[in-house]
This record gives structure tokens, sequence and C-alpha cells, in this order.
């Protein structure tokens, strides 16, 4: 698997006014750098769904107060969107102090203290990655395109598009690139579809009614357009440019002209 790296902050805090019934995951650690560790194995169980990989290794972590003596469980409630694709950022977590590995004779102090303890605040700075597809060779405006055209890489999460294409791929096979599309170029959903029925450039056959009688002209169009879309086209003798309607490949009618 390839990796992509970029840079985000999450930001663990207490969401206010959480209440009871709220359901939360219990982790152990003896010190910040084993709760860091949970908390980044957290957030990755929650992300991966996204596509999206955290660089532990980069990490920091701080803390809003010291975390409480001789206490190794932590409840740890997350704050966004359960099954979020990609959620809102940054992310947040509600943490404080469960039991403690003690002798008996200390338990019920232990467990009176665990009961009053506050939400602690974090903040986890991490590089994060999110999983693209990218071109695997130069694919030229109009090509046919197919997943095996297509190449999994993790891609810095600053630099992704909103739109990037989503895995799995799920290209249909009458899909063509509708711009040129570089080798290892993120792969966006508005960079393919099906096949125009007129294209920049593109000779183009329109109609009009003159005195009831039907004519045709010649005009180039100006872009791409689907049936139904409204384009403009340079109509030639005398030279002038027009707006139409498509109505099929390489025609269209005058707008406004029964």
């Amino acid at each position: 698997m390839i990796l992509f790296a970029g840079a985000l902050t999450l930001l663990l805090s207490c969401a206010a006014g959480a209440g009871d019934g709220v359901s939360f995951t219990t982790v152990q650690a003896d010190s910040p750098q084993a709760l860091q560790a949970r908390l980044i194995s957290l957030a990755q169980e929650r992300l991966q769904p996204a596509g999206l990989l955290l660089d532990g290794s980069r990490a920091r972590m701080s803390l809003s107060e010291r975390l409480p003596a001789e206490v190794n469980l932590f409840e740890v409630r997350t704050a966004w969107p359960a099954g979020a694709r990609v959620p809102p950022l940054p992310l947040t977590f509600a943490i404080r102090a469960g039991a403690a590995t003690q002798p008996a004779a200390v338990a019920a102090p232990a467990l009176h203290a665990r009961q009053a303890s506050p939400w602690i605040r974090a903040t986890l700075a991490v590089p994060v990655r999110q999983q693209v597809w990218v071109a695997n060779r130069n694919l030229p405006k109009g090509s046919s395109i197919s997943c095996a055209d297509l190449t999994p890489e993790y891609r810095d999460l600053r630099d992704v598009p909103r739109e990037a294409l989503a895995a799995p791929c799920d290209l249909q096979p009458d899909e063509v690139v509708l711009r040129y599309v570089g080798r290892r170029d993120i792969l966006r959903i508005l960079d393919v579809g099906a096949v125009p029925a007129v294209t920049a450039g593109m000779p183009v056959a329109v109609t009009t009614l003159v005195g009831g009688i039907s004519v045709t002209i010649s005009g180039i169009a100006l872009t791409d357009a689907m049936v139904g879309d409204r384009i403009e086209v340079r109509l030639a003798g005398p030279a002038r440019t027009r707006h139409v309607r498509v109505t099929g490949v390489g025609t269209a009618k005058l707008e406004g002209v029964e």
C-alpha cells in the first residue's frame, strides 16, 4: 500500500453538556504516552472506513490538566458522527478517569474519586493521509477509462480535493475522461462521465425555421455538452455566436426557435 501524508490537528475535548447514556470506550493507559497511543489507535479505528491513515510516529498530544495519579483506565467518548466518511474537523473526544488498579483497602476511596473525575481535554496533532485513486497512465481527454487505469494511493489530506473519486472504484464501461488526466493525478468525480454529445471544437449541425421551412446551418461548438444542454456555437456565413440547445450527437436547435 502506498502512503499519503499530511498534517491535521485532532482536538480531543469534552462536548458541552455531554450527558449520561452516551456510549464510551474504556482504554487502559498508565502514562500520557500510553494514553496518546490508545487515542491514536481509537482514532485510526474510527477513521479507517473513510480511507484515512494516521502517522502515529509523528503525533503530539497535550492535556488540559494532569492525569489523575494511580489511574490506568479512562472513559473515552467520540463526538463525531458514526460512519462519517470525513468527520467534521477537528475531531473531538471526551476523556475522564475510570478505575485504578489498587489494593482492595483503597478501592472504595478510588471509586469515589473516579465518580467525581472531570472530563479532560487534550489536543493530538498528527499527520493524516487519505486514500485516493490516481491515474497509472496518461489519459487524453475523451479516452475510455476503467478501474484498471487507476491505482490507490495515500496522499496528504490537505492536497485531496473534496470531489476526489471515492473507493471502491465503480466506473461504468461506457465512461470516458472529460479532461486530460496525467499519470499519478488524483481522479475527481467530475473528471469522468458519459461521452458528450458535443465536444468543444466539434462541427455542429444547427437547425432553425425560416418562413416555416427548416434550415440547417453549420457551426462549431465552444464547449462540451450533453443532449439537452444549452451551449454557444460559432456559426459560419456570416460568422457570429448563438445559443443553441443540443438535440443529439453533433446536432442542435437554435434557441428560442420552434
